[in-house]
């Protein structure tokens, strides 16, 4: 009787079936994911965890000129503006990677007169920069034929306030901030990875259309 039993049940799928059965289940699940995440970044959400520093403000920035301008940059040159701040080197292979798609991000909202864009160049470590280093920003910049003032952080105040308020000992090359108009720091990134560069656009775009003070 329990063979007659068995006669009856259905018989498991081979294995090859469950394979299948699996992986669309998976790539269902995966294109459900996909689809939260892109509304979520359609509405203005930068997708990388926000750092420590959302929020806060920078106390303290004071730049030297080094390649395209004679003039310092200071916290009050910044007043009421969008602000993305990039500390760099040409040394750096995640920088250069990220150096065009930055350039193409500053083209975009030339035109806007309330963004800027700060572009600080370093010999990295915690010692002074090369004597060489305008030297190498410009030969990078005529390289990569890009048309930009960049600055320098001699005595590394601006990278050591920017490593206060993100909580971290130190800066990582390359480090992106976005100021608002009020001077809070409305998104910072450590490192470079594919599609950074369309989050920043989404935080300067939205820091944008606030208004001062709000």
């Amino acid at each position: 009787m329990l063979s007659e039993q068995r006669e009856f049940d259905t018989p498991p799928p081979p294995a090859s079936g469950r394979f299948w059965l699996f992986f669309w289940a998976a790539l269902l699940v995966a294109l459900v994911i996909a689809v939260v995440l892109s509304r979520q970044f359609g509405r203005g959400h930068a997708l990388s965890p926000p750092s420590p520093a959302v929020g806060q403000r920078l106390e303290r920035l004071q730049l030297e000129p080094l390649t395209g301008t004679d003039q310092p940059l200071s916290l009050d040159d910044l007043a009421g503006k969008v602000t993305l701040i990039n500390v760099w080197g040409t040394w750096c292979g995640p920088c250069v990677i990220e150096f065009p798609h930055l350039k193409e991000l500053a083209d975009h909202f030339k035109s806007e007169p309330d963004f800027r864009f700060v572009s600080i160049s370093s010999s990295g470590g915690p010692g002074p920069d090369d004597a060489d280093l305008a030297a190498k920003t410009q030969a990078f910049l005529r390289e990569q034929q890009a048309d930009l003032p960049t600055y320098a952080d001699p005595r590394r105040e601006t990278c050591n306030e920017i490593a206060r308020i993100a909580g971290v000992s130190g800066v990582l090359y390359p480090t992106t901030l976005i100021l608002g108009r009020d001077g809070k720091v409305r998104a910072l990134w450590f490192g470079y990875r594919d599609g950074l560069t369309t989050e920043m656009r989404v935080v300067i775009d939205a820091a944008l259309r606030e208004k001062t003070g709000s």
